[in-house]
């Protein structure tokens, strides 16, 4: 290994470790929201909906740019379409249910128990 290599390796760490340390620090912020949502919702809010959709509308739109750049003229058909959304849709549903039990993995170490929000913090008190 050279000496610059060596000097890139701690570098590319610390860059994780930050990376991994504000992930966890927005989970903390903002799981207790959206687990109260439901893991369904939050699977199709984020999953289907944030993911899925739009993957799929980006990936039509590339394949239209990539057709008129390359002048290729390839027609796609209903079916197409079709089967890339619900490619899409599926791939979603999965990234959506692994997201949920990373962030609730994340969050129940640090409050294995839970975290009142504000709303039941100030019941509590009055």
């Amino acid at each position: 290994m050279s000496k610059n290599e060596k000097e890139k390796a701690p570098s590319m760490v610390n860059k994780k470790q930050s990376r991994k340390e504000k992930y966890n620090q927005m989970v903390y912020d903002n799981w207790q929201a959206n687990r109260e949502m439901g893991k369904l919702k939050f699977v199709i809010k984020f999953g289907v909906l944030s993911w899925g959709i739009g993957t799929y509308v980006i990936y039509w739109f590339l394949m239209m740019v990539l057709n008129a750049i390359t002048k290729a003229n390839a027609e796609f058909s209903l079916y197409q379409y079709g089967f890339t959304l619900i490619f899409f849709i599926i791939f979603g549903l999965i990234y959506g249910t692994i997201l949920w039990h990373k962030n609730e993995k994340v969050f129940t170490a640090k409050f294995p128990y839970g975290r009142k929000t504000q709303t039941q913090f100030n019941r509590s008190k009055g």
